[in-house]
């Protein structure tokens, strides 16, 4: 179970979880969207490998890039191969510790319509 930061705003959207030192492992941040996209994202300033997990709106994982390594500018762009209405961002090397795919629902969450 993680238990995830809400970004909420454009700011705290934008900032995510740049230069944070570290990430336990059951701690993660989910960004919430309006609707289904290919919301993309960057590392940008990250200094901590993470996992980053595309969530459609009824909770399906549709894609997943695995522990990108950090770089203090790296202007690479991360979008997933579906639609997604929910980035939820974990620890580098979470998905792969805890067996969670592509395909699988996401469980025990709730967001603002």
């Amino acid at each position: 179970m993680i238990k995830a930061e809400v970004a909420e705003g454009t700011f705290k959207k934008a900032l995510g979880l740049m230069f944070r030192t570290n990430l336990p492992d059951n701690q993660g941040m989910i960004f919430v969207f309006p609707k289904d996209g290919y919301h993309s994202f960057w590392m940008m300033f990250t200094r901590i490998p993470l996992d980053i997990l595309w969530v459609s709106s009824n909770k399906e994982i549709v894609h997943i890039e695995k522990n990108i390594q950090p770089r203090w500018i790296n202007f690479k762009s991360y979008k997933p191969k579906e639609k997604a209405r929910f980035v939820i961002e974990v620890a580098g090397n979470w998905t792969d510790k805890h067996g969670v795919k592509v395909g699988e629902k996401v469980h025990s969450f709730d967001y603002p319509e």
